[in-house]
């Protein structure tokens, strides 16, 4: 692969970056795939471009202009731009990792290419595709240079509207077209009326070039005329014919025509049929000639405009304007309007090439059926009757019929057939019912998948439920280039079938000087040559070479012939179409031109599929014999936020490598200053800067950079880039780092032996086959067989936001959000525990085994994407024990990641959704997102479930308890990460106590919608411009869904729940506040389905709106429908705990106390189970502290603030001391029990803090106490505990006066063992 090679005008600015962030992530792909990789850098001389930039630097430096110097002195100027400027963009692309063959690095002004140029150029014109001709063409008068017709852009107008043109102060009006009258000349033999005709033009400074009127000789208004003669009105001694011929329209203006044939092409073709005189009245220079009239000469041409309209006014000739639609022609380099000028120039016959390279690229389709028709007949063959196969062969003969029209149709072209991708889905239905499973056809018509390499055409048809696989290789004639995206072809043909001649000469200083002298024979008796004649003309690699030629051709002696070379040099795409095999050394026949040429790919922007890509087929295919070639990617333009394009001049052309390091507002305006924009252009664009970018560019770094990139580069037509959306994939970088940092240190210590990663395919069947394999392990292996896939495919079909969203979701939200934090408690069970089990050791082996593959692979998908910090991370892993490593040490140095094998399908098939894991990880994870929502819709603080789980109880039915309990998915995931404790799981909602919970349920609907795998699209329509995927920010595991296309899933037919949760809040919420927000979220709710409903009640919805649009609704209506039922159930507990808390208030005191001690502990009546831990005494009991439970009335008034604080004083060191998981310090507790033991023995009769009344201190510190180990001991041993000991029993007294004593005796029995 060759680099399309950036010019040499300045830096590279993020369209660069997107083209050798995908180049290099390709490369690095193929390479890590074990192919020998070449991918050469170069520059571009930019003939015109660059010429424009020193020039512009010369008169700002110097006051100095290229004539002035000469050309000799100008081109070393040139020489010293492009030494500076072109070392500075190889230090960019090695910036942004790209992994070029650097010692090959060409620059297309360097000896080597320009003798290719010469060459290429010789040899065509040997074959006569190269001839000289005097003939109109776009002319820069800016430039002062000629242009091909590409690089004129055309700009459409509805009428009068004011343009800016370079060199002019004022805007010019266009749009506006003008009519005068010519007046007659009087026909003495005739007796008539007419005495002048009248025309119309919109450049009226043109009408002094004018030598004749053109009326259409059918027209009656005119015919008498033709012949009859005008006097021009502005250039008395000039008379002009009026003619007649049929290109005249005569319904569009006055119905005659003025007919300037020096500066207008359908002028030039009526001239040359009337043999009209051709008047030059336009300058190169774009002022007004000698020829134009003394009064007009040396005038700016829109200013001769106006002295023209100004001119006829005075004359009586001027008969108004009025607004016309027009297609102004703008030069694409200097934004100058284009002035077609009569100039003898160099062409290129392109039409034979451009029919040979349109054969190339054959429609895909074409292939696809070929291989279709191959593939069902061999089905048919089989020799099985039954009704399926009876269709199959109805549908083959319709099918047959359809291939032979298609390959009717001419090579490439969209107009086949319609019906194809139909019959395409219905065959492969048809063979699925014959063959008894699904049959995989491939993303997209045109899928590598489906058609190979160059050589030929490769389907394959997959049942995996049976073990068939049918394929069939095709070759083909036709169709040997691939173009991606297909939608491409369509504009590739339509510009080679009408692919006119080639002006291939340029009227510059810098570039490659023409290889073609003017011969001049100094001889008498013989006629000075023409230079605009074709045959004046020799070309050869040197002078002398050329000398030789001409003496042979025109017979003469070198003595008498004069040879000078022309000035002109040719168009910079000339030397760049060569650019494939010139940089292997053509035309020598090089050892690396017969390795490496033809390429394999060429991947750059559409914007040059006609200046770059078009003409290196053709002159591949001519010079070579070959294409230089087989597939062509062309990713999209890359735009601002805003959608604008990138231009220095608007201030949003960003350098990538200040994205990279990052750079203040002030720094990149002083970047303005130091470019070639006028006053006027450095406002704006400073204007634009600090709107765009107020604080500057924050540092990125190359990663995240290529990342995002690649990430936005879905096959469309434009990006639209937010600089700032970079910095997200920053974070995942940090977060990678961090992810490897925590493994490396608590998981893959130095004991840890990494697995053999040589063979994956064997070590995946290990774990697999391993007995102490969780489910949670079974599905993080699926999802890293999963993302390997999703990558593969990703790359082969230059989806690459598909392999980017496979890596980001598996790095972040599988790998770090769940397996990572499922590791933690099992990793820290041998960090607390230095005695464990053999079983227990395996377990952790095997995890940390995992762990590492998935980081090993992980790194290895992400590393063509993000080369540095993957190669960083790799370097940290540990590699198994070296074979000669004697002393059984782990060795800690790798092999660069860079060579290292990318992951195959082949190596995780075996790992792929195992057992039916991904469907019950899927419900996990529904339950986690369930739980969590219901603690956000409650607005219970995080940071309080992280302090102490809440309690979750689960109804499901018996085969999902018995899946979550078999896959440890309770105890390893639900728990850790739903931020909760699951105290109960049962079948019947009878068996568990649903008071003071909120509930929610996960659907089996919810599964099916969460389960889908679908990938971006892969066929976006034509005009749209594509944004890439963005930055999924959400939660745990978030699926590709806002990129799905979803089968019909019905969300008025939700299936019946299949687990039901309910999280205990009671004492943890404000009731009403979340009543008043759960009320308004519904309003807002029913208001969106509602609309939503309406929308998709309109008569012409299913006619109108895209299937896309219409499947992205359906899934917002049945997520909005979820939502809603969802709040309903909160409402209605919400409801049911506020009943509770108003039938409880005339409670007692114990009672109330009782309750709180209840809901916390989950103590239930005849039950035997009590909780060994107490997290949050605080949380639960503070919540519904009244004045009574403070100590209140029965508190001497005087010592009314002294108790409250030693209430909450009491409760607070209790806390302190149960706030380390229950590892008490010795000596903190000493001191706390001798302080009990004191107020006791003080208070005596009283409680704690001297209330009559237990309040909450009582509560606590009798918990606190129960916790230390030698609690017996110390309760039994001293006589001093006299009076804990009777505090204790009136504890037990007051709460068995309550109506629930049963239960609570329980506990105050078994924390009070004496």
């Amino acid at each position: 692969m060759v680099i399309p090679p950036p010019n040499v005008t300045g830096v590279l600015h993020l369209g660069h970056a997107l083209t050798n962030s995908i180049e290099d992530a390709i490369t690095r792909w193929h390479r890590m795939n074990g192919k020998v990789t070449l991918w050469v850098p170069g520059c571009d001389h930019a003939g015109i471009a660059t010429q424009v930039v020193v020039e512009k630097k010369l008169w700002r430096e110097k006051n100095l202009t290229r004539h002035d110097i000469g050309r000799d002195e100008f081109v070393k100027e040139v020489w010293k731009w492009k030494e500076e400027k072109g070392d500075r963009i190889y230090q960019q692309l090695r910036a942004l990792g790209s992994s070029c063959d650097w010692s090959r690095a060409r620059f297309t002004m360097d000896p080597s290419m320009c003798k290719a140029v010469t060459e290429a150029f010789i040899r065509l014109y040997d074959d006569g595709l190269i001839y000289r001709s005097l003939r109109l063409v776009n002319w820069s008068c800016t430039l002062r240079s000629a242009i091909s017709d590409i690089e004129v852009d055309k700009q459409e107008l509805s009428g009068r509207t004011l343009l800016r043109v370079p060199g002019y102060n004022k805007p010019v009006a266009f749009g506006v077209i003008v009519s005068f009258a010519y007046p007659l000349l009087p026909d003495p033999s005739k007796v008539e009326s007419d005495t002048e005709i009248v025309v119309a033009t919109t450049r009226l400074e043109t009408m002094l070039g004018d030598t004749g009127v053109a009326v259409h000789p059918d027209d009656d208004r005119y015919r008498h005329l033709i012949g009859r003669l005008i006097k021009h009105p502005l250039i008395p001694d000039r008379l002009i014919p009026i003619v007649g011929d049929t290109f005249v329209d005569p319904n569009f203006g006055t119905g005659a025509v003025k007919i300037t044939p020096a500066h207008d092409y359908n002028d030039w073709e009526i001239g040359k049929r009337h043999s009209l005189p051709t008047i030059v009245v336009i300058g190169e220079d774009g002022l007004m000639t000698s020829a134009s009239g003394p009064r007009f000469a040396g005038l700016q041409r829109f200013v001769a405009r106006d002295a023209v309209r100004k001119a006829l006014d005075e004359l009586g000739l001027y008969r108004g304007e009025k607004d016309n639609p027009m297609v102004v022609p703008i030069c694409s380099r200097s934004k100058d309007i284009v002035e077609p000028l009569l100039k003898p120039q160099w062409y290129l016959r392109c039409q034979d090439m451009a029919n040979a390279a349109m054969k190339e690229v054959g429609f895909f389709i074409k292939r696809i059926l070929i291989t279709l028709h191959q593939l069902l007949y061999s089905i048919i063959s089989l020799g099985t009757c039954s009704s399926s196969q009876i269709v199959l062969k109805r549908m083959w003969s319709i099918f047959a019929v359809t291939t032979t029209s298609a390959f009717s149709a001419s090579a490439g072209m969209l107009s086949g057939p319609a019906a194809s991708p139909l019959l395409i889905c219905l065959m492969a239905m048809l063979i699925s019912s014959i063959v008894g499973g699904p049959i995989l056809i491939g993303r997209s018509v045109g899928a590598a998948s489906m058609l190979g390499g160059s050589s030929g055409a490769m389907m394959v048809y997959s049942v995996y439920d049976n073990n068939v696989v049918v394929s069939y290789s095709q070759q083909v004639s036709e169709g040997r280039l691939r173009i991606i995206p297909s939608f491409h072809i369509r504009t590739w043909n339509n510009w080679l079938k009408d692919c006119h001649d080639w002006c291939i000469s340029r009227q510059l200083w810098w570039g490659h000087r023409i290889p073609a002298y003017h011969v001049s024979i100094r001889r008498p008796g013989v006629d000075n040559l023409e230079p605009t004649d074709h045959n004046s003309w020799v070309v050869g690699h040197t002078i002398e070479e050329a000398l030789q030629k001409a003496c042979d051709k025109f017979h003469c002696s070198p003595d008498n012939l004069t040879l000078n070379q022309d000035n002109d040099v040719l168009d910079t795409w000339f030397s760049s179409q060569l650019f494939p095999f010139s940089v292997f050394g053509w035309p020598e026949q090089t050892p690396d031109l017969k390795a490496y040429y033809p390429g394999s790919l060429l991947e750059t922007g559409h914007d040059i599929i006609f200046f770059w890509v078009a003409r290196m087929v053709m002159i591949g295919l001519k010079l070579m014999g070959q294409l230089p070639f087989h597939t062509v990617y062309l990713h999209a333009m890359v735009r601002d936020a805003h959608g604008k394009k990138m231009s220095k001049s608007l201030g949003n052309a960003i350098d990538p490598v200040d994205v990279i390091n990052g750079i203040s507002l002030e720094d990149l305006q002083k970047q303005l200053e130091q470019g070639n924009l006028d006053p006027n252009e450095l406002t704006r664009a400073r204007q634009a800067q600090a709107k765009d970018f107020p604080k500057g560019i924050p540092e990125c770094g190359t990663d995240a950079l290529r990342f995002a990139l690649c990430a936005y580069t879905a096959q469309g037509r434009n990006i639209n880039l937010d600089i700032m959306r970079v910095q997200g994939y920053r974070f995942f970088c940090n977060k990678l780092w961090n992810a490897v940092r925590y493994a490396l240190f608590h998981c893959l210590h130095k004991e840890f032996i990494p697995p053999d990663m040589s063979d994956l395919n064997s070590l995946f069947k290990q774990f697999i086959q391993h007995n102490l394999l969780s489910g949670t392990d079974k599905w993080i292996l699926s999802r890293l067989a999963y993302a390997v896939i999703q990558c593969n495919t990703g790359f082969t079909e230059f989806q690459f936001p598909i392999a980017t969203t496979a890596c980001y979701h598996f790095w972040l939200y599988e790998l770090c959000d769940v397996y990572l934090e499922y590791t933690k408690p099992i990793i820290r069970l041998k960090q607390n525990n230095s005695k464990l089990s053999n079983m227990e050791m395996e377990r952790i082996q095997l995890v940390c085994q995992i762990l590492y593959v998935c980081f090993n692979c992980g790194l290895r998908l992400l590393h063509p994407f993000m080369p540095f910090i993957t190669e960083e991370l790799y370097q940290r892993l540990l590699t198994r024990n070296s074979p000669n490593n004697n002393d059984n040490k782990t060795v800690n140095s790798m092999d660069s990641l860079c060579v290292k094998s990318y992951p195959k399908l082949s190596d995780v098939n075996i790992l792929h959704d195992v057992n039916g894991v991904e469907t019950d990880f899927h419900l996990v994870l529904n339950i986690i997102h369930r739980i969590r929502g219901l603690i956000s819709a409650c607005h219970i603080p995080i940071s309080l479930a992280n302090r102490q789980p809440l309690n979750v109880q689960l109804i499901a039915s018996e085969t999902i308890l018995s899946t979550l309990i078999n896959g440890q998915y309770v105890t390893d995931v639900i728990e850790p990460l739903g931020r909760c404790r699951v105290i109960q799981m049962v079948s019947d909602r009878k068996n568990i106590n649903t008071s003071g919970c909120v509930s929610g349920t996960v659907s089996a609907s919810d599964i099916l919608w969460s389960n889908e795998e679908s990938p971006v699209n892969t066929v976006p329509e034509d005009n749209d411009d594509d944004d890439a995927s963005h930055l999924n920010g959400g939660n745990l595991c978030s699926d590709d869904q806002s990129s799905s296309v979803f089968v019909n899933k019905n969300p008025s037919s939700i299936i019946p729940a299949t687990c039901q949760i309910f999280l205990h809040v009671a004492g943890l919420i404000d009731v009403s506040l979340e009543q008043k927000r759960c009320q308004d979220r519904l309003v807002e709710l029913k208001d969106s389905i509602e609309s939503l409903e309406k929308k998709r009640q309109h008569p012409t919805y299913s006619e109108k709106v895209p299937m896309k649009t219409r499947l992205m609704d359906t899934k917002k209506l049945y997520e909005l429908n979820i939502e809603l039922e969802g709040l309903n159930e909160v409402m209605n507990n919400l409801k049911d705990i506020k009943q509770i808390n108003t039938n409880d208030s005339s409670m007692t005191l114990g009672e109330i106390l009782f309750n709180a001690l209840c809901h916390y502990l989950n103590i239930q009546e005849n039950s035997s189970l009590i909780p060994s831990n107490l997290f949050d005494l605080e949380a639960k009991i503070d919540s519904i502290l009244t004045n009574e439970l403070k100590g209140g009335d029965q508190v001497m008034c005087f010592l009314i603030l002294l108790q409250y604080c030693k209430i909450k004083q009491w409760l607070s060191w209790s806390i302190k001391l149960l706030s380390f998981n229950h590892k008490i310090d010795s000596k903190q507790y000493s001191i706390y029990r001798e302080m009990v033991e004191n107020y006791l023995t003080y208070y005596k009769s009283y409680y704690l803090t001297g209330t009559n009344y237990p309040t909450i201190a009582d509560i606590s510190v009798a918990y606190t106490l129960t916790q230390y180990i030698d609690y017996n001991e110390w309760i039994n041993l001293n006589n001093n505990k006299q009076y804990v000991v009777i505090w204790f029993d009136k504890l037990r007294n007051y709460f068995n006066q309550s109506n629930k004593v049963s239960c609570f005796s329980i506990y105050f029995i078994s924390i009070h063992k004496y």
